[in-house]
C-alpha cells in the first residue's frame, strides 16, 4: 500500500504519483492513499489523470467530505465534462458540489445547455442536488425554461385560464397563479395544465413537489416575461439584429473561472525539521488533462519543446479548447471537444506555418520565443 510519504512527490511531479495511486488495483488501498492527501492535493491527482474514467475513480475513492472539498479545486469545465460523458455515474457529483460551483458550470453554456443542469440536478434522489436549481434566481430560472417552447405554451395556458369560471372567492382573482396551484394541488396539476415536453414536465412537477411558492413565482416572473415581450415586438429584432460590441472574454483559469486555487500546505508526519519533506507546497496552478492533443504536428511541435515551454503550452491549448467550447454553446461531451479541438489546432497550425513555415521544429523554435 502506498504511504503518505511516498506520495509526496505528487508537488513536484503529479503524473508519478497519479500513475501509483491508479496502479493500486485494490480499492481499499486507493482510498487509504488518498485519505492522507489534503483536498486541494486530492484535486491535483483529479485533474492531471490521463482520462476521465481514471479521474472518475479517483473521485469517487474519496471519503465524501474530502470529495465535496476537492471539487472547489476542480476546473468547473473538467466537471462539465465528468458528469456528461460519465453521467450514470459522474450526475452524483451535483449532489457534492456548491452553490457557487453549480453557477459555476452554468456559466459556461447557453441558456438552452443550462436546462441540462436543471434536469440532471433534479434526476435522483438526493437534498443537495435538488436544492440547486431552487436555489438559483427566479429571473434566472425563468430565463431557463424559456428557451422550452412548451414553457411558453405552459404559462400562457395559465395566463388565459377562465379562472372567473371555477367559483372561487374575488379576492383569488388577484393573484391567478397561486389561486391555481391551491385550487388543483402539486398532484393534479400538470394532469389539469399538461406539458408535452416530457423533460420540462418532470422538472416542473419536481419543483412543485419540493416547493409550491417556488413555482407561483417562476409563473408570476414567466407572465410578466412574456407580457413585456408582447408589448415591445420590436426589441427582439433589434437585440438579434442589430451589431453590438463586446468586451474580450476574460481570461480561462484551469483551476477556475474567477480565481486561483490557494496554496495548500501539508505537515508531514516524522519528518525532520531541515530535510525538505517537513512542510511542502501545492503549485497554485495544477496542470488539466481534458482533451488531448489531436494533431500529429501539433504533437510533435509540443515534444520537441524545453519542458517548461511544453507545460506552458500544454495549458494553453487547455484554455483555448475551454474557451472555444464555451464560445459553441458549453457542450464538454467527447465527440464536442474532438470537434472543437480540431478546429483550434486547425488555426492554430495555420498561424504556425504563416509565421515560421513547416516543420515541427521551426514551430517549437517560434512558440518558444512567445511569452
Amino acid at each position: 500500500m502506498l504511504t503518505t510519504a511516498e506520495l509526496v512527490p505528487i508537488a513536484t511531479d503529479p503524473d508519478r504519483t497519479v500513475a501509483g495511486l491508479l496502479a493500486l488495483e485494490d480499492d481499499d488501498a486507493l482510498e487509504q492513499a488518498l485519505a492522507d492527501l489534503p483536498a486541494g492535493v486530492a484535486a491535483r491527482a483529479v485533474c492531471v489523470a490521463p482520462s476521465l474514467e481514471q479521474k472518475t475513480q479517483i473521485l469517487w475513492a474519496m471519503e465524501d467530505r474530502q470529495r465535496r472539498e476537492a471539487l472547489e479545486f476542480v476546473p468547473p469545465a473538467l466537471v462539465a465534462a465528468l458528469i456528461q460523458n460519465i453521467e450514470e455515474d459522474n450526475r452524483y457529483l451535483l449532489g457534492d458540489l456548491s452553490i457557487e460551483a453549480f453557477g459555476a458550470l452554468l456559466r459556461l453554456c447557453s441558456a438552452e445547455r443550462q436546462f441540462y443542469w436543471i434536469l440532471t440536478a433534479l434526476s435522483f434522489t438526493d437534498a443537495r442536488a435538488n436544492a440547486l436549481p431552487l436555489m438559483l434566481p427566479t429571473h434566472q430560472l425563468v430565463e431557463i425554461f424559456l428557451t422550452r417552447a412548451e414553457w411558453e405554451i405552459h404559462v400562457r395556458g395559465l395566463g388565459d385560464f377562465p379562472i372567473e369560471n371555477t367559483r372561487l372567492p374575488s379576492d383569488a382573482f388577484r393573484d391567478p397563479a397561486q389561486s391555481l396551484v391551491d385550487l388543483f394541488g402539486a398532484e393534479g396539476f400538470l394532469r389539469q395544465f399538461p406539458v408535452n415536453d416530457p423533460d420540462l414536465a418532470q422538472a416542473i412537477q419536481l419543483i412543485l413537489d419540493f416547493d409550491q411558492d417556488r413555482y407561483v413565482d417562476l409563473i408570476r416572473s414567466g407572465l410578466r416575461s412574456l407580457d413585456y415581450a408582447d408589448n415591445h415586438p420590436d426589441e427582439w429584432v433589434e437585440l438579434t439584429e442589430t451589431p453590438i460590441l463586446l468586451d474580450p472574454q476574460g481570461p480561462i483559469d484551469l483551476v477556475d473561472l474567477s480565481s486561483p486555487l490557494p496554496e495548500v500546505a501539508v505537515e508531514m508526519d516524522g519528518a525532520g525539521e531541515g530535510d525538505g519533506a517537513a512542510s511542502w507546497m501545492v503549485s497554485a496552478t495544477p496542470s488539466l488533462a481534458l482533451q488531448p492533443i489531436g494533431s500529429p504536428p501539433l504533437a510533435q511541435m509540443e515534444a520537441a519543446l524545453p519542458p517548461a515551454v511544453r507545460q506552458r503550452v500544454a495549458d494553453d491549448l487547455q484554455r483555448l479548447y475551454i474557451r472555444q467550447a464555451i464560445a459553441e454553446g458549453g457542450s464538454f461531451l467527447r465527440y464536442d471537444l474532438e470537434r472543437v479541438a480540431r478546429s483550434v489546432e486547425a488555426y492554430l497550425l495555420l498561424g504556425l506555418e504563416a509565421e515560421a513555415g513547416s516543420g515541427p521544429e521551426r514551430h517549437a523554435a517560434l512558440v518558444s520565443q512567445r511569452p
